[in-house]
């Protein structure tokens, strides 16, 4: 059975298997941003995977 990041990950239900539903920082545009951050750490060719150093820099890191 194949599954996707984004089921995997929680986005739509609060975490992965809803646990963290409701919490700060819980919220499904986190989700999003952490999503976002780790496809591209996963990106295949490494010309155009996202550094450590911008991986730092990535939305999800920064405070809202």
């Amino acid at each position: 059975m194949t599954r996707r990041l984004h089921d995997v990950i929680g986005v739509d239900t609060g975490g992965p298997g809803g646990r963290r539903l409701g919490e700060a920082g819980h919220s499904g545009a986190e989700y999003l941003k952490f999503k976002d951050l780790v496809v591209r750490m996963l990106d295949y060719d490494p010309k155009t995977r996202i550094t450590p150093y911008y991986s730092l820099q990535h939305n999800f890191f920064k405070k809202t």
